[in-house]
């Protein structure tokens, strides 16, 4: 099912900002902006709402459960707000959102000046991992369920590659913490070298690992308790944490895409390749091509893809001119709560 929301009147600055977050009788879409943040109700209505939650800039957002986790201010601190269900249905005429927000608002220490922060799920256990860049080293978080809150682990005091385009984790069995990937390579051989950072033995690996070809790394998220999955400017791997591709006979681990992809998203039985002008999807199975949109009068970004695809589209040839808004609703869309 497809939802059009047509001449959005605002501007994503970063693209990845955008998270809809699904409760239980209604659906939010949250929309981070260098003008604040904001919530639109997604209805059947022609006419939507976009509500501001809070005026601060905002970088990066995240739910997991019933609170949002978002990168704020013009000092990249990280935020923590709580009662999420509670602070959307509030119909009290005396407060907006905006002020309902700061009642259920918490900065979180150590996180003044974040670079960049991504949030990371143990397959053994289910324990789910908030980690942050911070000028002094890594910030790490853990999930502590009774308070419904991330609280405080380290502060792993290390230098950071800089420019850092790449920060995703994933777990080892038996490990408490997670293994922070900085950057991806590929060696002369065709294997896939992991830029890391042990936070268990708070020892650097990449230092040891031989020279290989830097890759642009779109996304990276671990699928299962060995497959990590890669999406690429040109293809998807499925590799194994040693590197290696994970054979299987039931799905393809390399698909290769004619366009140069901006993002990919992973379903459950296709990869989603998000171009310039459009999208192309092929199936894990065949590697065949399951829908394929382009269209170069108009620019495609993909805003967001936890818990439902959302993707942005402005003419070609005029980049300011207000959005068109397309919301994709599908059951194997990634949850919200990873």
């Amino acid at each position: 099912a497809i939802q059009t929301y047509t001449n959005a009147q605002f501007r994503c600055v970063h693209r990845s900002l955008l998270l809809c977050v699904c409760y239980v009788t209604v659906q939010y879409v949250l929309f981070g902006a260098e003008e604040g943040l904001f919530s639109l109700l997604v209805t059947n209505n022609p006419d939507p709402v976009m509500e501001q939650v809070s005026s601060r800039p905002c970088h990066w957002i995240r739910v997991v459960e019933n609170s949002m986790i978002w990168l704020s201010g013009r000092s990249n601190r990280i935020v923590s707000m709580t009662n999420l269900i509670l602070l959307f249905r509030s119909e009290s005429a005396q407060a907006s959102l905006q002020h309902r927000s700061r009642q259920h608002t918490t900065k979180i220490a150590d996180s003044k000046g974040c670079i960049k922060c991504c949030i990371a799920r143990n397959p053994f256990t289910d324990q789910r991992y908030l980690i942050a860049v911070v000028p002094r080293g890594i910030l790490l978080l853990q999930w502590f369920q009774p308070r419904h809150a991330f609280m405080h682990v380290m502060l792993f005091e290390c230098q950071t590659p800089l420019p850092l385009n790449l920060l995703e984790a994933y777990v080892v069995e038996n490990e408490e913490y997670p293994i922070v990937v900085l950057g991806v390579k590929e060696s002369p051989e065709g294997t896939t070298l992991f830029d890391t950072l042990n936070l268990n033995s708070q020892a650097s690996w990449y230092a040891d690992q031989p020279d290989g070809k830097s890759l642009r790394v779109l996304c990276l998220q671990q699928l299962e308790k060995d497959t990590i999955f890669i999406g690429l400017e040109r293809a998807a791997k499925f590799v194994g944490r040693n590197g290696q591709l994970k054979p299987s006979t039931i799905q393809a681990s390399h698909i290769t895409f004619d366009k140069t992809s901006e993002h990919m998203v992973f379903l459950s039985n296709c990869v989603l390749s998000f171009h310039r002008h459009g999208m192309q999807g092929k199936s894990l199975a065949t590697q065949q091509v399951t829908a394929e949109v382009a269209d170069g009068s108009k620019v495609f970004h993909l805003l967001g893809s936890y818990g439902t695809i959302v993707i942005e589209t402005r003419p070609a040839e005029e980049p300011t001119s207000p959005s068109n808004i397309y919301i994709l609703v599908s059951e194997d869309t990634p949850p919200p709560n990873q």
